[in-house]
This record gives C-alpha cells, sequence and structure tokens, in this order.
C-alpha cells in the first residue's frame, strides 16, 4: 500500500514538473504587437519640431513666442470623468461628440507626426 502511493506521489511530480516546463511565461502573440511613439518621445519631437521652426524668429529676452506650443495637443486625450448623463438621448449624443473628437484628435496627431516625419527626413535624422 506504501509503495504505490509512493508511486502515484512520483507520478504526480513528473506529471507536473512537465507541465511547468511546457507552459509558457509569454503571450504566443508578442511579435505581432503594434508598437506606438510614447507620449514622452512625441511631446520630445513636437518640441524640437516647434523650436526648429521657430529658429531665428525668437529672441530670449522678449516673451513674444510664449505659447506657440500648446501643450493640451501634445500627447493622448483623455476623456473627461466629469460628464453626467441624465438620459438615454443626452448618452447618445455624448457618444456621438466624443467619436467626433476622436476624430478630430487622430487627424491632428496624423498631422504633427506628418510633421515631424518631414523635418527629421529634411535634416538627415532620419535615414
Amino acid at each position: 500500500m506504501h509503495q504505490k502511493s509512493a508511486h502515484s506521489v512520483l507520478i504526480a511530480v513528473i506529471v507536473l514538473s512537465l507541465l511547468a516546463v511546457s507552459i509558457q511565461a509569454y503571450p504566443s502573440w508578442r511579435g505581432s504587437r503594434q508598437k506606438r511613439v510614447s507620449d514622452q518621445r512625441l511631446a520630445e519631437l513636437q518640441t524640437l519640431l516647434a523650436l526648429a521652426r521657430l529658429k531665428g524668429k525668437m529672441s530670449t529676452s522678449s516673451g513674444k513666442y510664449y505659447g506657440y506650443v500648446d501643450p493640451s495637443k501634445i500627447g493622448r486625450k483623455k476623456r473627461s470623468q466629469d460628464e453626467e448623463s441624465g438620459g438615454s438621448l443626452m448618452d447618445a449624443q455624448a457618444e456621438i461628440s466624443r467619436s467626433d473628437e476622436d476624430r478630430n484628435a487622430a487627424e491632428s496627431q496624423k498631422e504633427i507626426y506628418d510633421d515631424i516625419w518631414r523635418y527629421l527626413r529634411g535634416n538627415n535624422k532620419i535615414r
């Protein structure tokens, strides 16, 4: 009886060790993930682009161009959590306006990426 339980414990240990070795610790789709530019890198590139456009126009003593680069347009937009929805009609209207805002933000983001790409290619920073 003791020998039978020892064999079953040994078999269980072998099966569990084989399962532990065969299970992957990372997802199989890891290589096909879409990579995006980080908000910090995007802000850095936008700042470089804005400074390149202002080259020769800006003096250090005047605040003439203060606010030229709008920080609210840098980075991804977050939806406001303060909205109160009273009814289903208001919910539908809010959803429509959100999709319009998302579409406009995506279009302006694409324009920014295009400007950055043209600037970097023009200055031979990208091969």
